[in-house]
């Protein structure tokens, strides 16, 4: 078992506290439970930024601070403050994922050591510089994602459906730009999966 999944203080609790929450969000019938995520930013330069997200964790309150920057334009390392926006974009996509992954594992009772994820996109820059009407937004998302623990291909393909089901950036995501995704158990491909968005004409 890896040590960082099983000395997590929350590694015995998950499944339970899964189960629990399942339960009482099933008892609001159709009623919608709605949650809001904020993030609060400021400008730091001309294309440099900083978030600042947090929240109450119990009685206290914790927040977090995070910089980005376009190093493109930087003429040293030293000068560059943070990560690309569009790769806290992409990470927020895995993170989501490995959340996922991490809780339905428990829900499911998998022995679970660790999942690593490589998020990439691929966009047209001339859509970023505003040439013509080429379009700026992601043209595909791909998601090659190894879980590595103790569990069959049945059971792991079971885990992706609850992760790909459950995850909240992977459903906004898809609905709006094709999705590839690379599933492997300790190296041996479970599943290549593709979704693509519905045109809009097909969503009314």
């Amino acid at each position: 078992m890896s040590d960082k999944v099983a000395a997590d203080p929350l590694y015995k609790e998950l499944g339970k506290i899964v189960e629990e929450t399942r339960r009482m969000l099933k008892m609001a019938g159709s009623n919608p439970v709605k949650v809001t995520v904020s993030s609060s930013l400021r400008m730091l330069g001309v294309q440099s930024a900083e978030a600042l997200v947090g929240g109450k964790v119990g009685q206290a309150e914790v927040s977090f601070t995070f910089r980005s920057d376009e190093r493109e334009f930087r003429k040293s390392p030293s000068e560059v403050l943070g990560p690309y926006p569009l790769e806290y974009f992409l990470s927020a996509l895995g993170f989501c994922e490995l959340t996922q992954y991490g809780r339905y594992a428990a829900y499911l009772g998998l022995k679970l050591d660790d999942v690593r994820i490589i998020v990439k996109g691929v966009f047209d820059k001339r859509g970023l510089y505003g040439i013509g009407d080429v379009d700026s937004a992601f043209s595909e998302i791909s998601i090659t994602t190894n879980i590595v623990g103790g569990m069959t291909r049945d059971e792991a393909a079971e885990l992706v459906k609850w992760v790909r089901r459950c995850c909240v950036v992977y459903n906004t995501l898809k609905k709006a730009t094709k999705i590839v995704e690379n599933i492997s158990l300790n190296g041996q491909l479970v599943e290549n999966h593709v979704s693509e968005p519905i045109p809009e004409s097909a969503a009314d």
